[in-house]
């Protein structure tokens, strides 16, 4: 006779097979707090079908099945807004403006009248093309709230790329500024598009407009319409946290970008699980200098401060002169940053300290150095040597970086000026922020982007390619319980793969895309990688950059990791090319640092002749020399005015690769035979 089960004091739900990983780095509260979070949250209802996710048990342990208080924008809009209230929220670093809690539910609730009195339904696609302002934030959390779908796009966006994508993503409202609404000229030849909302954001001042017929599209002013809308609460029901909350283009690397679908609840457990892992609190103000068209900025600027009832001090753009006088003013807990912004604010400090001061060297950080050793370094010696002075920003405990390589003598050079430590990330949009981020408050690795914060991350092994599905659907059988997925050894590079709740659901219009991008179950990055025995993810760049030398493959930022440490570089990017001839070839891009060149053309950048040209590339050549096998060496080494990049600050290598192969290249290209 089988033996009777124990009995239980209160009736619980049933756990999944195994435990949530907790990161040995983690305070024993914050173990408390994630149990105590996991036993109260309530498991919101799934949609029910053949392969419904109530109906598939998942294979793996989820951490972030364990939904936190909300499971909508508007249910945590709302939420916060009820709890918080005249807290505040939003600081707008342009003219010092402060938004409550309770003013966003009403400014979005305004929004989303706004739109369904404009004929919006569920799913109706809302465009926005602006800069980082209040505008932006409304809008964006608005058409969310309301059950539509947001579709940020980057105004630095060719039109013809910004035409394209409000025509493939189905753009029924479009909300952006004016100098946008006249460069996109004609919008008639958008099928589809019912309204514009048009908000000058440069003075504010706006004199009611009436609705300007163009082709059948109203064109509203933005202030004026929103202001006259209700602030009611919706009187529809609120959005599902499987339904789409976000359409956001990535890729802009390629020639033509996608978009990323992105639902409500990857938004949830992004922002819950980065405050989680970093045990952030109500105490945090996070800065942001990042654009919010990004799910990296939305995330670590909007959703984490919501989540936690923080606030946000909002930059319309990054300003080397206006960073730190905003940190001292606002007293700014956390920055949330790109690479190419660390690497200037230090450039910038250490080039002013050295013209005043001797140069001290010091071996600092060093690789497995924890982040709160920074703090016990003397301030006042480091303000003495000219490093991060003239503004109080002691109020700062942490950068966030992401979205791009970090360069580790970046880091190092801004710590070193600045005594904050950087936690470095590995973010992309169709993660819905960071997959992996190393921990905040215990060993991180300086070089590596972490480990697995709240998902799961797992390197191909290329020998053993997976599958591409049958059946790609978020609720689909073979996302939800993968089969045994062909993992590279340990340190063994292959494709960084991801699985988990905050994974696009899919790409938009982009059926053949889809099986492979998800093969296997797990959403295949493009992005090459390897991870150590103790689970620390290394990114070594992109799958399609990779140098066949014959006998082994490199990877570019091999060399532009050691060139970063070059004391007169300032930025590098390495291409490899077939050249017919000889076969492949390694061209590195080199941008110096001012002063440079004695008399040379942009501030001593770039050689006055080519006899400064020859002079520096011979001592790089030196340099590489002494740390790279002779076949890993650059062939051709180019000086460079500046590189093309986006504004995450990754280097369009794909403009790189047609300038080398398309056009003539600068005199002050030096090849060796």
């Amino acid at each position: 006779m089988a033996p009777k089960p124990k009995s239980k004091k209160s009736k619980k739900p049933a756990k999944p097979a195994g435990k949530a990983r907790v990161s040995p780095a983690k305070k024993p509260a914050a173990r408390v707090a994630r149990k105590s979070e996991a036993a109260t949250a309530t498991m919101p209802k799934a949609p029910t079908g053949k392969h419904s996710t109530s109906s598939v048990r998942p294979r793996f342990t989820e951490p972030l099945r364990r939904f936190g208080e909300y499971e909508n924008v508007r249910a945590l809009i709302e939420g916060q807004a009820a709890k918080l209230g005249a807290r505040t929220f939003l600081i707008n670093e342009d003219d010092g403006r402060e938004y409550s809690f309770a003013k966003l539910n009403e400014r979005t609730n305004r929004v989303a009248n706004l739109l369904r009195g404009l004929g919006a339904t569920s799913g109706s696609r809302v465009a926005l093309v602006l800069p980082n302002s209040p505008d932006f934030v409304f809008a964006l959390l608005g058409a969310m709230k309301g059950g539509f779908i947001a579709v940020p796009l980057n105004l630095a966006l060719p039109v013809d790329t910004l035409r394209f994508a409000l025509e493939d993503c189905g753009a029924n409202y479009l909300v952006t500024d004016s100098n946008t609404y006249h460069a996109l000229g004609d919008l008639q030849l958008l099928p589809g598009l019912d309204a514009v909302l048009v908000a000058d954001n440069l003075d504010h001042s706006h004199a009611p407009a009436k609705s300007q017929p163009a082709g059948g599209q109203q064109v509203l002013d933005l202030h004026t319409s929103i202001d006259a809308a209700s602030d009611a609460e919706l009187p529809t029901e609120h959005p599902r946290w499987w339904d789409e909350a976000e359409i956001v283009y990535t890729g802009h690397q390629l020639d033509q970008p996608r978009g990323a679908i992105l639902q409500h609840r990857q938004f949830m457990t992004s922002a819950r699980w980065l405050s989680v892992w970093l045990s952030l609190g109500q105490e945090q103000r996070v800065m942001s200098v990042l654009p919010l068209f990004h799910a990296n900025g939305q995330v670590t600027s909007l959703f984490l401060p919501l989540v936690m009832g923080g606030s946000v001090v909002l930059s319309r753009e990054f300003s080397v002169s206006r960073v730190w006088k905003a940190v001292e003013r606002y007293r700014v807990t956390t920055l949330s940053a790109v690479p190419s912004m660390l690497g200037i604010l230090a450039d910038r400090e250490l080039s002013e300290a050295a013209r005043g001061r001797a140069k001290v060297n010091a071996p600092w950080p060093s690789a497995y150095e924890s982040p709160g050793a920074l703090a016990q370094r003397d301030d006042t010696d480091a303000r003495e040597k000219g490093l991060a002075r003239a503004h109080d920003i002691s109020s700062l405990e942490r950068v966030i970086c992401g979205a791009a390589p970090l360069p580790s003598a970046v880091q190092k050079a801004f710590e070193k000026c600045f005594l904050t430590p950087v936690i470095e990330g590995f973010s992309m949009a169709e993660t819905t922020c960071f997959a992996t981020l190393n921990p905040g408050d215990g060993t991180r690795r300086i070089g590596s982007v972490g480990v697995a914060v709240g998902n799961k991350v797992a390197i191909q092994d290329d020998r053993q390619p997976a599958r591409p599905l049958t059946e790609w659907q978020p609720n689909s059988l073979q996302r939800m319980s993968p089969a045994m997925f062909p993992t590279a050894d340990i340190d063994e590079p292959g494709e960084i793969c991801v699985w988990g709740e905050n994974v696009l659901k899919e790409y938009l219009h982009r059926p053949q895309l889809n099986p492979v991008a998800f093969a296997g179950g797990w959403f295949h990055t493009g992005d090459m990688g390897r991870i150590d025995r103790d689970g620390f993810l290394y990114v070594l760049g992109k799958k399609g950059e990779a140098i066949d030398l014959g006998s082994e493959r490199m990877m570019p930022r091999e060399v532009d990791e050691l060139l970063f440490a070059h004391d007169k570089v300032e930025n590098v990017a390495t291409v490899g090319i077939d050249h017919p001839r000889k076969g492949p070839q390694v061209t590195t891009w080199v941008v110096m640092k001012a002063g440079t060149f004695s008399g040379g053309p942009e501030s001593g950048r770039l050689p006055a002749n080519d006899s400064q040209a020859e002079t520096v590339q011979q001592d790089i050549r030196r340099y590489l020399a002494a740390k790279l096998p002779e076949k890993k060496r650059p062939s051709s080494i180019i000086f460079a005015r500046r590189l093309p990049q986006d504004v995450a600050g990754k280097t369009r290598v794909i403009e790189l690769r047609k300038l080398i192969q398309g056009t003539k290249r600068p005199i002050q290209r030096d090849e060796e035979e």
